[in-house]
């Protein structure tokens, strides 16, 4: 992930943080609802192997969902350190 370089010319690191913030908390409900939407294999027991191929495009895009929040920590994180 490549950084912003924080300058007066730029937008601030105050702004980019409170941006990078809303986007963490965003992931987070993200996450939060695909906890609930996980796959249940009672909806699935009529096709064989349905429920397998269900359980492993969920944790795609689980895991997708946590690489956005890690991505947006670390710029929250790096604008954070700009502020001081």
């Amino acid at each position: 992930m490549i950084l912003p370089t924080i300058h007066r010319n730029g937008t601030s690191a105050s702004a980019l943080l409170e941006q990078a913030c809303g986007a963490c908390n965003a992931a987070r409900g993200l996450l939060k609802a695909l906890i609930e939407a996980v796959p249940n294999g009672r909806d699935y027991y009529l096709r064989d192997g349905a429920f397998e191929v269900a359980r492993r495009e969920y944790e795609a895009r689980a895991q997708a969902a946590r690489g956005i929040l890690d991505d947006m920590e670390k710029l929250a994180e790096h604008c954070y350190g700009e502020l001081s």
